[in-house]
């Protein structure tokens, strides 16, 4: 039988001096029953290979090809938390934000790693404002600098903190007028 009947016939022998004695024909069931609960998580493991290569390829293409090559690396992991965490990280690291940030949002529907959402979310968006008042600021500063788009953006993720405050609300107000 070769090595495997080597390996089984070394833990029959272990389990006879523990005072369980086995069929021969047990180890093999074992084995194949052990195969059998490890197959979602090979195929888990497929999955996510297939999902990183695919984002290999997608940072190397500059055509319209990218957007089919990115549905096709969210299709590979939806539904699956650890696939979809590491496609994140994986589009994150060849500086495919957009891909990392739709993996992010796939994510957030199933709801199941909160750290690590946390953690993507901080790694995409950067970290949360700390501070309402360094938050004025800041958006005051970038609307006297001309640029009311990215100001607005800013005050929206700011109003996801602190969503009762009148003078963000009235500051995203005057972002969106200009």
């Amino acid at each position: 039988m070769g090595r495997l009947g080597g390996i089984t016939d070394t833990l029959s022998q272990l389990l006879e001096h523990a005072g369980v004695v086995l069929p021969p024909w047990a180890f093999p069931v074992l084995i194949g029953v052990a195969f059998l609960g490890a197959l979602p998580w090979l195929r888990q493991n497929q999955r996510i290979h297939r999902a990183r290569l695919l984002v290999a390829e997608i940072a190397s293409e500059r055509d319209a090809d990218r957007q089919a090559l990115k549905r096709q690396a969210i299709e590979a992991v939806a539904g699956h938390p650890v696939g979809l965490v590491g496609l994140a990280d994986e589009a994150l690291r060849k500086g495919l934000q957009d891909l990392a940030a739709t993996a992010l949002e796939e994510l957030k529907k199933n709801g199941k790693p909160v750290l690590e959402i946390r953690r993507l979310q901080e790694a995409i968006h950067g970290p949360p404002p700390a501070h309402l008042e360094g938050e004025l600021a800041a958006i005051e500063q970038l609307l006297a600098q001309g640029l009311p788009t990215a100001a607005l953006q800013r005050a929206r993720r700011a109003q996801q903190h602190w969503p009762n405050d009148p003078s963000l609300r009235q500051l995203a107000e005057t972002c969106a007028e200009e």
